[in-house]
């Protein structure tokens, strides 16, 4: 696969900015950390790949795995998790020392931090789950019509492939090129399906029946 076409792929990132132009008021009062994780997600990939320089793209592509840790938490805090006195915190000062640690201990200035990404999209996994099983209590409306169940389901198979292409570059696996380029091939057009998913799952499910009041 070209760099130009994973790079078209990559923009699908921004598909759920589109349901703005539908439900703006509903989409910035019951998903907004979600959808800045989104536009941010967009402008990474745009400057990833205009910019001149390699290594440029990997620290600016660094921060926003930060940013990702933080505003997904964020959204699943606002739908729900993290009912604990002091437990969103905890566990974003987590992250912030991981980070840290991880970008001074391994020099990852200049390379992709996949410690640190590892270790996000494993708790994001969780919290994931932990944000299924409050969906399935409330029990507001079924599972299968709740946008929100139907975006975090997507999140966990995101992160899950996410965290299994990380750590063959982690451990160092021995394998080849062929297979390494056919498992990306299939992140790149998950990654299309999945956002192409979240979008029609805002468009069409009906929204007044949630409550996502929470803070």
């Amino acid at each position: 696969m070209s760099p130009q076409l994973i790079f078209i792929f990559s923009l699908s990132v921004g598909l759920p900015l589109l349901s703005l132009l539908f439900k703006k008021e509903f989409c910035i009062s019951s998903l907004p950390y979600l959808l800045i994780y989104f536009l941010l997600g967009l402008c990474n990939e745009c400057l990833y790949y205009f910019l001149p320089f390699d290594k440029v793209g990997n620290i600016i592509t660094n921060v926003f795995f930060l940013f990702e840790f933080f505003l997904i938490h964020r959204q699943l805090k606002q739908w729900g998790v993290f009912q604990r006195k002091f437990s969103f915190g905890v566990m974003l000062s987590a992250g912030l020392i991981v980070y840290l640690l991880t970008l001074f201990y391994y020099d990852s200035f200049k390379s992709l931090n996949s410690l640190f990404l590892v270790f996000s999209n494993f708790t994001l996994v969780l919290a994931c789950i932990d944000a299924v099983s409050h969906f399935y209590v409330a029990d507001e409306v079924p599972l299968t019509k709740d946008y929100r169940f139907i975006i975090v389901s997507c999140l966990i198979i995101f992160f899950c492939l996410s965290i299994l292409v990380e750590s063959f570059f982690i451990f160092k696996l021995n394998l080849s090129p062929t297979f390494m380029n056919r498992v990306f091939e299939i992140k790149v057009y998950l990654n299309v399906l999945i956002h192409i998913i979240i979008l029609s799952a805002i468009l069409w499910t009906p929204t007044k029946k949630i409550s996502t009041s929470r803070s």
